[in-house]
């Protein structure tokens, strides 16, 4: 077998596709069968080990650098389940089995100058994987190139070059000026650092820093039926923000979504509740919901320090005592939106006045309810409580858990 090595940003399931035209394989698949059974001679359990691990052995690179230089893993896993990493944020081998292949697009992407540069300088093109991003519509290093979408199947057993010449490439349509808008840029960005990332995050505080920053915008993140008086979901927020060039070419269903569905692709993605790795999803919601990316990163880390929402949830009456009922303060010391824990006080206020009643601001609220000439201060400081303690206890009695939590955010 002919022994090659990957170019600078060359996708690893195109170069499966070089390697495999070299060495005369009719296709990858025959090719992947081939690397199989001379698999044992290098060491491997061919059953066990996926291709990509493989293929870097064949090409005398390090199989994590394979993962994190060629292929589109980073990207495809950038947010996932605990049982799915491996050790120092990387990924299982049911993952890269699975995972170490796929591209987040349904086409393949070349950019003609790229393709012809490369065949002026080495002979033969070769795809990249940069171009393959869902915010890949320009090439980064031509800025006046248009990438052209290869729809046909099994795109990558072919070069570039291949594909141009046959005239089976169509260049992409986005308008132009979509691409000086500042919502095509956040989400190229969103992109580009999620490719970019050398460790997954775990799912949970990515979907967490989501669904808080959401909340703090406004938006119901929640999977239920819709009331048209409350609040709009995500994918209505990206309705209004979002062009509808770009809306359509990344989302072609959306344009036909009623105010106040559920629109899956945009809305799941940001829905705590769901373990599922959404790309797409995610990087069109850190582009939505966040000013920059580094500010979502940073979320998400905090995030990742936040205990688990029981835990929360048990400590929000030692909280509310601990901190005189301000929200600020408690949302401050949960890093949590203050909305958020607005909307937790307010489910959770039977154990928080619970709490309160065997408290020295319970034995001072009921004095003030007894006597009628004591002023709630002159009860605080006959049973030694804390005055705004008192006056917060007295807001979450009075206030009605059917009201909007926005009115109720100091």
């Amino acid at each position: 077998m002919l022994i090659i090595t990957p170019q600078d940003d060359e996708l690893a399931k195109g170069f499966l596709g070089r390697w495999c035209l070299l060495n005369d394989f009719s296709d990858c698949d025959a090719g992947i069968l081939a690397m199989r059974r001379h698999s044992g001679r290098m060491g491997f359990e061919p059953r066990t080990t996926p291709v990509l691990h493989v293929l870097a052995r064949l090409a005398g690179v390090d199989a994590r650098h394979m993962e994190l230089r060629h292929s589109m893993l980073p990207f495809m896993s950038f947010a996932m389940r605990e049982d799915q990493q491996a050790c120092g944020g990387g990924w299982s081998s049911a993952v890269v089995t699975h995972t170490g292949f796929l591209t987040p697009r349904s086409s393949a992407y070349l950019c003609p100058a790229c393709m012809k540069e490369d065949l002026r300088s080495r002979s033969y093109s070769y795809w990249r994987r940069s171009h393959q991003l869902p915010s890949a519509f320009w090439c980064d290093k031509h800025p006046k190139e248009r990438l052209h979408a290869v729809k046909v199947e099994k795109p990558f057993d072919r070069m570039p070059d291949y594909w141009l010449e046959v005239g089976l490439t169509e260049p992409e349509d986005l308008p132009e000026e979509v691409r000086a808008s500042a919502e095509f840029t956040s989400f190229g960005d969103a992109c580009r650092a999620m490719l970019e990332a050398e460790v997954s995050r775990n799912v949970t505080h990515v979907r967490r820093a989501l669904c808080d920053q959401a909340q703090s915008l406004g938006l119901t993140t929640k999977r239920g039926p819709f009331d048209l008086t409350k609040r709009a979901r995500p994918s209505d927020f990206a309705q209004r923000k979002v062009p509808a060039s770009l809306r359509r070419k990344l989302f072609p269903s959306l344009e036909l979504k009623a105010r106040g569905t559920f629109y899956n692709e945009i809305d799941d993605a940001v829905r705590s509740g769901n373990y599922s790795s959404m790309p797409l999803g995610t990087a069109f919601a850190v582009s939505l919901l966040f000013p920059s990316v580094s500010s979502a990163f940073l979320s998400m880390d905090a995030a990742s320090r936040r205990p688990p929402s029981k835990v929360l949830r048990a400590a929000i009456d030692q909280l509310f005592i601990q901190e005189n009922g301000s929200l600020p303060a408690i949302a401050s010391a949960m890093n949590l939106s203050v909305t958020r824990v607005t909307e937790m006080v307010i489910s959770h206020r039977l154990l928080i006045q619970k709490a309160i009643d065997g408290h020295a601001t319970g034995f001072a609220l009921k004095a003030f309810y007894d006597a009628d000439t004591l002023s709630l201060a002159e009860a605080c400081s006959r049973h030694g409580a804390n005055l705004r303690l008192a006056e917060r206890a007295l807001w979450l009695k009075g206030v009605p858990k059917s009201r909007r939590v926005s009115a109720l955010v100091e």
